[in-house]
């Protein structure tokens, strides 16, 4: 055997322990742990007076898309969903609910 048959399995020895050695390390570039990034998130959802989700997707090939807005102050939701040409919105405020949609109303109606 030669000193290069050795090489390749020491290097990646090298490697790997380097690679552990890291891991027990603090994060490099003073960057915070996942631990501080979710209380950050927790903490700022906590105290804001809004908030918004937006999303599309594809189910079954046609395109969906939602979209909520959420507000604190005056107990409001606002919430879009859009399935190919059929889309509904619903509003609630004060526990009140108001629904808009007439494609949805007459594709779902018996």
């Amino acid at each position: 055997m030669t000193s290069s048959s050795f090489t390749r399995p020491a290097t990646a020895l090298a490697v790997a322990l380097l690679l552990v050695g890291l891991a027990a390390c603090d994060a490099p570039f003073s960057l915070p742990s996942t631990r501080a990034l979710e209380d950050g998130a927790a903490g700022a959802l906590a105290n804001a007076k809004s908030f918004e989700m937006a999303g599309t997707y594809l189910e079954a090939g046609v395109p969906t898309s939602i979209d909520l807005q959420l507000a604190n102050s005056a107990d409001a939701q606002h919430v879009t969903v859009a399935r190919g040409s059929v889309k509904l919105e619903a509003i609630t405020i004060g526990g009140f609910a108001y629904f808009r949609g007439k494609d949805f109303l007459s594709a779902h109606m018996c």
